[in-house]
């Protein structure tokens, strides 16, 4: 037996969607009230595991430079101190980054709004963040560290996504996908890999997200559907894969979430494809008792078929309905349909 799980509020239920930042909102310098905390007493091992991190890019990038006697050991030792002085300038701009990204607003509405606009403008000056910043970012998420809330910890995560995206997607693709699947990550934070793989590293989000949304699945400790689903449509676009076999599985499956099902059965809307059809009408007659699911089926089937037909079906299942509102709506439906509304 399916037993629910508990879950992160939606997206829709957050006071500020940081994931609609605009890649063209760019914005300069940090605003005046964010300041660089003092570093933690855990900071010296991070600037280590930061410095570790540049000397071996490092190393990597000049494999290929032949090395003559003292030269060799002269240029090795230069790369180690600058590897030590970009590490603790990483951690100085690492810290940056979490002060802007951190909520910190009052009980105002003008401190949300201005904390809004910060986050978005941070995470959009993330598009030209070097991939090092975002490694940098991605070993504070490793670390154990309570004074990450779980959402500062999702918008770390979108931030470091954003810097390596440029040069080094491959790397944060497997790290979003081991995300994905790590059992006791925080579930905002998986939440948010979900969507971030879509947007980001579609052609692993496909490979890592259409298992998931299988009916095999179910019982497992995974994303909450919705985000699963939004990432997986995000991908399926990007590489051109048609999704509606997943879709409809989801979309007629009343173990998922109802978010998740409205989702699948909104970007089914207009399909042809008779598995498509076939989910809509069963949909629009369960007896769920979410009326939310019902009516995005019946508004995703009047886009589906011929005008006819589907006035033809509404007005059967407005025969057998016995919800009053639900009857109101098909009726307004087929009103519509005849050209009355």
């Amino acid at each position: 037996m399916h037993h629910p799980r508990s879950r992160p509020c939606s997206a829709r239920e957050r006071d500020v969607d940081t994931l609609g930042a605009s890649r063209t909102d760019r914005a300069t310098p940090f605003p005046p009230e964010v300041r660089v905390p003092v570093l933690e007493p855990r900071g010296r091992r991070r600037r280590a595991a930061i410095a570790i991190l540049l000397a071996a890019a490092t190393l990597v990038a000049g494999c290929g430079e032949p090395t003559n006697g003292s030269g060799g050991r002269d240029s090795g030792a230069a790369a180690r101190q600058s590897a030590e002085v970009d590490a603790a300038t990483l951690e100085r701009q690492v810290l940056d980054v979490v002060s802007a990204l951190r909520d910190d607003r009052g009980g105002g509405y003008v401190d949300g709004n201005a904390w809004a606009d910060r986050v978005r403008a941070t995470l959009a000056r993330m598009d030209d963040a070097s991939p090092q910043l975002g490694r940098a970012r991605l070993a504070r998420l490793e670390e154990q560290d309570d004074s990450l809330e779980d959402d500062l910890r999702a918008r770390l995560l979108d931030a470091a996504t954003r810097a390596m995206s440029n040069g080094a997607q491959e790397e944060i693709a497997r790290f979003l996908a081991l995300r994905v699947e790590r059992f006791g990550a925080p579930m905002m934070e998986r939440n948010q890999a979900c969507k971030l793989l879509g947007e980001h590293c579609p052609e692993q989000a496909v490979t890592t997200l259409r298992p998931l949304l299988s009916p095999e699945e179910r019982g497992t400790t995974l994303p909450d559907d919705e985000y699963l689903v939004a990432g997986y449509v995000a991908a399926a676009k990007a590489v051109d894969e048609d999704p509606t076999a997943v879709l409809c599985s989801v979309a007629d499956d009343p173990r998922r979430d109802s978010y998740a099902r409205v989702l699948a059965l909104r970007e089914l809307e207009g399909s042809t494809s008779p598995t498509a059809i076939a989910t809509f009408e069963s949909v629009m007659v369960e007896s769920s008792g979410d009326a939310a699911i019902r009516r995005a089926a019946v508004v995703s089937y009047v886009a589906s078929v011929p005008a006819a037909k589907a006035i033809e079906r509404l007005e059967k299942v407005q025969e057998r309905e016995a919800d009053y509102n639900m009857q109101r709506f098909l009726q307004d439906a087929v009103d519509k349909l005849r050209g009355g509304g």
